[in-house]
């Protein structure tokens, strides 16, 4: 994901943990009805994220990256600092008493790592809209919603 950025100009970017980027990125199976001469008679089953997976990550990353460099020293310990991602979409950061770093309520398991210019956050969870959100997490009994 990181990658898809300019390495050379500053950017923070709020990566998936790798757990959550497999449970975003897992195929899904779609079932569904398809229309034969006009009669809904056949059920189809699609799988709904192998095609679409470049699309998804370009997604989460307008979502996660902000065209700032935001150390973890820069979020203000037990106040919040609010910025924009790339998307325009708000982010609320927060750092507790205990030094961890909150990204709209999702705690960060890493902090600063580097690649270039761009300072990376892995957090337990994936930023996102509840649009967007709706459209790629499975429902509570196993379908996507």
């Amino acid at each position: 994901m990181v990658g898809m950025l300019p390495f050379d100009l500053p950017f923070t970017v709020f990566v998936p943990s790798e757990q959550y980027f497999r449970r975003i990125l897992e195929p899904k199976v779609v079932t569904g009805v398809k229309a034969i001469d006009g009669n809904f008679t056949e059920e189809v089953s699609v799988n709904s994220t192998s095609d679409n997976t470049i699309a998804i990550v370009s997604r989460i990353l307008g979502f996660s990256a902000v065209p700032l460099r935001l150390p973890s020293k820069s979020v203000p310990l037990n106040g919040e600092l609010v910025v924009e991602s790339l998307s325009g979409f708000r982010l609320q950061l927060g750092r507790d008493s205990t030094g961890v770093i909150f990204v709209n309520n999702i705690s960060c398991e890493a902090t600063d790592a580097r690649r270039g210019q761009i300072i990376v956050h892995v957090v337990r969870g994936v930023i996102m809209d509840a649009a967007f959100e709706q459209s790629v997490m499975p429902d509570e009994d196993g379908d996507l919603g």
